[in-house]
């Protein structure tokens, strides 16, 4: 007998149903629009838009908004792995540390400037930040490492990204 579907599966399917009828843009890669109305002609801004609606920050949504139709078969077909991964995540159930949502550039930016001064409040928002990291690392056990490849893969090159800048 089938179930009614819940209010985030709901989203979830929608939001799911994007990713699958977009052609993501990334720029690690050369990006050409193949034939060049196809922006106007797939209404991409309209995409962005909806895509936008279901973040939950500020970046995500700055992110969904910089989106550009992507033609390297590769990585389209690796991106739609890492969502569908990701997307097995929240109908099994399975919870991903992600609940830290608070901006912290202006924060992480201070860090930066020698002899700057954080508020209390501030040094709160750095160490509930390194809290959800230290629950990203330890969440990416071997088990989890080996069923879900694509987003533990997606997960450390953005890692290695942000170490590196």
């Amino acid at each position: 007998m089938g179930r009614i579907a819940s209010k985030g599966e709901v989203k979830l399917r929608t939001a799911d149903s994007l990713f699958l009828q977009l052609i993501l843009n990334d720029t690690r890669f050369s990006m050409k629009l193949f034939p060049e109305s196809a922006f106007v002609q797939l209404e991409f801004n309209k995409i962005r838009e909806l895509l936008a609606n279901y973040c939950e920050t500020e970046l995500a949504t700055i992110k969904a908004n910089e989106l550009r139709i992507h033609t390297k078969k590769e990585f389209v077909e690796t991106e739609l792995r890492q969502s569908h991964e990701y997307r097995q995540l929240v109908i099994n159930g399975i919870s991903f540390p992600n609940d830290f949502v608070q901006n912290m550039s202006k924060e992480l930016k201070l860090l930066s400037i020698p002899g700057a001064v954080l508020s209390g409040e501030e040094l709160n928002h750095i160490r509930k930040l390194a809290a959800v990291i230290e629950k990203i690392f330890r969440w990416f056990d071997n088990e989890k490492k080996i069923a879900y490849s694509d987003f533990t893969e997606s997960n450390q090159q953005y890692l290695l990204r942000k170490s590196n800048s």
